[in-house]
C-alpha cells in the first residue's frame, strides 16, 4: 500500500516532491534489492518516474540505478537455473520469498490490492501466504529494464560510453541462457535430423517461462537500439553477431499461447535492418 501511494503521487507541481526526491529514490533501489518481484517492478516504475521529472537534479543517482540493473543482469543465470532445471522446482513454484526477508510468516500485500467488503483480514491473515519470486531474480522485473537503460542512456549521454562496456558482456549472457530441458529438446531434436520448436514438456512452469523469453526479447530488441548509435565505437563487441539468432530462437521458444508476445519480436525482425 506504502508503494503504491508513493507511485501515485502526483509530480506536478515538481517542487512538491523535490526536497524528498533523493531520499525517496535511495529507498527504492534498495527496496528492489530485497522485495518480492511484485514491489520490484512497482519500485522501477517509480524510480523512472523520479528519473524523468528530476533528470538534472538526479544525475548522480543515475549510476547506481544502473549498477542495480546489471547486478539483476548477474542473477539471471542462477534464476534460470533455479526455476527450470532444479528438481525441486519440477512442480512449477518458482525460487520465492516473502516481501520481508527476517520474518518468514510476513507478506507485503501486493501493490493496488483493495479491501474486499465483507472479507475477514484476521481470517486471511490465517491462511499461508503466497511466496513471490525474488525481485533480483525476476525476469519480469528485468523485463522492465531495458527501456529505462535506454532511456537513462539517452537523457544521461556521458554515462553510456562507460556502462555500455559494462552492459555488453551481460547481455549476450542473457541472450544465451537457455533453460536445461529446453535446451535438451533441442540436442535431441537435433540429432534426429530435425528442428524443435516450442516448449519443451519438462517445463512445467509455463508462465515463468513465458516471462523469461520476454525479457530475452526485450533485452536484445532495446539493447540493439541502443547500442547501434554507438556501433561506430563498439564494434569489436559482437553484440549483433548474436541477436538475430537471440530473436529466432527466443520466438521459437516462446510458449503458443503467447501469441501478441509471438508476432511481436518476429515483426520487429522483419522490419528492422539486420547488420551482417
Amino acid at each position: 500500500m506504502i508503494l503504491d501511494t508513493i507511485h501515485r503521487l502526483p509530480f506536478t507541481p515538481p517542487e512538491a516532491l523535490q526536497p524528498w526526491r533523493t531520499d525517496v529514490l535511495d529507498l527504492l533501489m534498495d527496496l528492489v534489492r530485497i522485495e518480492n518481484e511484485e514491489n520490484a517492478v512497482l519500485c522501477m516504475k517509480t524510480i523512472m518516474d523520479f528519473q524523468r521529472t528530476y533528470q538534472k537534479q538526479l544525475g548522480d543517482q543515475v549510476q547506481p540505478f544502473l549498477d542495480l540493473i546489471m547486478d539483476m543482469f548477474r542473477q539471471m543465470p542462477k534464476a534460470v537455473k533455479d526455476t527450470f532445471d532444479n528438481v525441486a522446482t519440477a512442480s512449477g513454484a518458482t525460487p520465492a520469498m516473502p516481501s520481508t526477508p527476517s520474518n518468514q510468516n510476513f507478506q507485503s500485500p501486493k501493490p493496488m490490492s483493495p479491501l474486499i467488503p465483507g472479507s475477514d483480514p484476521i481470517a486471511d491473515n490465517q491462511q499461508p501466504a503466497k511466496m513471490l519470486t525474488k525481485g533480483m531474480q525476476s525476469f519480469k522485473v528485468l523485463a522492465e529494464c531495458p527501456i529505462i537503460v535506454v532511456s537513462l542512456f539517452q537523457a544521461h549521454r556521458t554515462s553510456v560510453h562507460k556502462n555500455v562496456k559494462l552492459f555488453v558482456p551481460l547481455i549476450k549472457e542473457m541472450l544465451q541462457l537457455q533453460a536445461a530441458p529446453q535446451r535438451e529438446a533441442h540436442e535431441q531434436a537435433k540429432s534426429k535430423g530435425q528442428n524443435f520448436t516450442g516448449v519443451s514438456p519438462n517445463i512445467k512452469n509455463r508462465v515463468a517461462f513465458g516471462e523469461f523469453v520476454t525479457a530475452q526479447v526485450k533485452v536484445s530488441a532495446s539493447a540493439h537500439r541502443s547500442m547501434e548509435q554507438q556501433l561506430k565505437i563498439y564494434t569489436d563487441y559482437e553484440l549483433f553477431g548474436i541477436r538475430p539468432q537471440g530473436i529466432r530462437a527466443a520466438v521459437d521458444r516462446f510458449p503458443t499461447t503467447s501469441t501478441g508476445n509471438r508476432s511481436a519480436p518476429a515483426k520487429g525482425l522483419s522490419q528492422r535492418k539486420i547488420r551482417s
